[in-house]
């Protein structure tokens, strides 16, 4: 099965979560799916190396970065 996703960059910002202070990209996506369009919100860290700093989901919840270790 496939479902057809869309993508928006909105911007970077500065965000703080547990783990620290990031410069991210604000990424929403929508995926199509049979039931309806869920859309998502993700925040990735600008720089590389690239990682997940925050997400939300259609449901409300959300996680976030609460440690970087080596």
């Amino acid at each position: 099965m496939r479902s057809r996703v869309r993508v928006a960059i909105q911007g970077v910002e500065r965000i703080a979560v547990p783990a620290g202070t990031f410069e991210a990209v604000r990424v929403v996506y929508t995926i199509e799916k049979n039931r309806g369009a869920e859309t998502y919100e993700a925040l990735v860290h600008r720089q590389v190396p690239r990682f997940l700093v925050r997400e939300r989901f259609p449901n409300g919840s959300s996680i976030e970065l609460v440690e970087i270790a080596p």
